[in-house]
């Protein structure tokens, strides 16, 4: 499996991320990573999802799986609504591996 990082979601853009632990199940499309570079050994980055207009997803901790990584806990924070459905943000500042 590929590892959960800036690399691996940059090429994950347009795919979908099953939410995990919700009534009824649905997927979150990623649609924008924000590189906002290293500092300290850290990669920092955000990741912007659309997830279904008929759903909202308050602003919470879920699970999310994609076939290629293992399931990732993510916190998700609502940022908007367009004619396509909710936007949702999860930012990152993860250790690289040296």
């Amino acid at each position: 499996m590929a590892e959960a990082s800036l690399l691996f979601y940059k090429s994950a853009v347009g795919e979908s991320f099953q939410v995990l632990g919700t009534e009824p199940l649905f997927e979150l499309e990623l649609i924008q990573v924000d590189d906002r570079g290293q500092a300290g050994g850290f990669e920092q980055f955000a990741l912007v999802f659309r997830g279904p207009e008929a759903l909202f997803l308050p602003q919470q901790t879920v699970m999310l799986r994609h076939p290629e990584i293992e399931d990732e806990t993510v916190f998700v924070v609502p940022i908007g609504k367009d004619t396509d459905g909710y936007r949702y943000e999860a930012v990152y500042s993860r250790q690289v591996q040296a």
